[in-house]
C-alpha cells in the first residue's frame, strides 16, 4: 500500500489528469471521453490500451496504444510528471478488453520513458513511451500498430479515427465500453487562429475535429490514439493531448503529431 501522503498526492494528481486544467490556461481541458461516437469491440482497435492506477480498484485515467510487444505510446501528461515520487510501480496497462476496469490482461510497468523536452504548460511534446515488465502475447484483440514516417504530413480533410473510454456527455450512452469517433484533419493555420488567445499550436501539435462541434475526445482518453487508415492499414498518426471543452464548435481536438518526434520513437524502441 501506498503511503497515504503519497495516495493522497496521486488521487489529486488524478483528479487533474481527469478534469484536466492546464495551471496557465485554467479553461483548457485534457481529454477524458469520447463525445458523438460510437461504441466498438477491442477487436477493431486491437492496438488501443488502457492506462489503470492501481491502489485505487485499478481506475482507468488514461489512454494509449500499443508499439510492440513491450512498448506503448501515451501521452507524458498521463504519467503524472509534477510528482515528487516514481509513480513507476502504480501504472498498470490494461491490453485486450474492450472495457477499460475489466477483462483483457494487465501488464505491469518496467520504465517511464517521458520525452525530456515536455512542456507542462502549453503541452509541447505531450509525449511518452512505457516500457512493460512482461511481453505482450499478440492475438485478435492485442496488436501492434504501424508509425508514420519522419515528417510525414497529413492531409487537411482527412478522416481520423479516435477511441478510447470515459463520460460521454449523453446519460443514455455507456462510458463503460470503448468508443470510437471520426474527426477531420483541420488545416494548422486555422487550427493556430482557433486557439490564437489561448495556447500555442506548435510543429508537434494539429488539430482534428467537425467545424459544427459535436464529435470530439475528452478527459480521460488522454494519451490514446488519433489512426489515419489507409491501403496499408491504421497508422498512428497523434496521441489524444489537449483543447478547449469537448467538441464545442469552435474548439478543435489537439493531438501530438508522432512523425515530428520519429526519431525520438526509434531511439527508445528501435522501431
Amino acid at each position: 500500500m501506498l503511503h497515504y501522503a503519497i495516495i493522497l498526492g496521486l488521487i489529486l494528481s488524478l483528479s487533474i489528469v481527469n478534469a484536466a486544467v492546464l495551471p496557465v490556461f485554467p479553461f483548457l481541458n485534457n481529454f477524458n471521453k469520447i463525445v458523438g461516437g460510437k461504441p466498438i469491440n477491442i477487436e477493431e482497435v486491437p492496438y488501443q490500451v488502457s492506462l489503470n492506477l492501481n491502489d485505487f480498484g485499478l481506475q482507468h485515467f488514461c489512454g494509449g496504444s500499443i508499439l510492440s510487444e513491450k512498448f506503448i505510446m501515451t501521452a507524458a501528461h498521463c504519467t503524472f510528471p509534477g510528482e515528487s515520487i516514481d509513480v513507476t510501480p502504480y501504472i498498470n496497462v490494461r491490453t485486450g478488453s474492450s472495457y477499460s476496469e475489466s477483462q483483457g490482461s494487465l501488464h505491469r510497468v518496467k520504465t517511464i520513458h517521458r520525452h525530456s523536452l515536455y512542456n507542462a504548460t502549453d503541452y509541447d511534446y505531450d509525449f511518452c513511451i512505457l516500457e512493460l515488465q512482461d511481453l505482450i502475447q499478440y492475438d485478435n484483440t492485442r496488436r501492434p500498430i504501424q508509425l508514420p514516417k519522419a515528417g510525414e504530413d497529413i492531409e487537411n480533410e482527412t478522416i481520423l479515427l479516435t477511441s478510447g473510454w470515459g463520460a460521454t456527455q449523453n446519460v443514455a450512452e455507456s462510458n463503460d465500453h470503448l468508443r470510437a469517433v471520426e474527426v477531420p484533419k483541420m488545416d494548422q493555420f486555422e487550427c493556430t487562429l482557433k486557439y490564437l488567445f489561448q495556447n500555442i499550436i506548435t510543429d508537434r501539435m494539429f488539430c482534428a475535429g467537425v467545424r459544427g462541434g459535436g464529435k470530439d475526445a475528452c478527459q480521460g482518453d488522454s494519451g490514446g490514439p488519433i489512426v489515419k487508415t489507409g491501403t496499408d492499414g491504421p497508422r498512428l498518426v497523434g496521441v489524444v493531448s489537449w483543447g478547449v471543452g469537448c467538441a464545442l464548435p469552435q474548439y478543435p481536438g489537439v493531438y501530438g503529431r508522432l512523425s515530428r518526434i520519429r526519431d525520438w520513437i526509434t531511439e527508445i524502441t528501435d522501431l
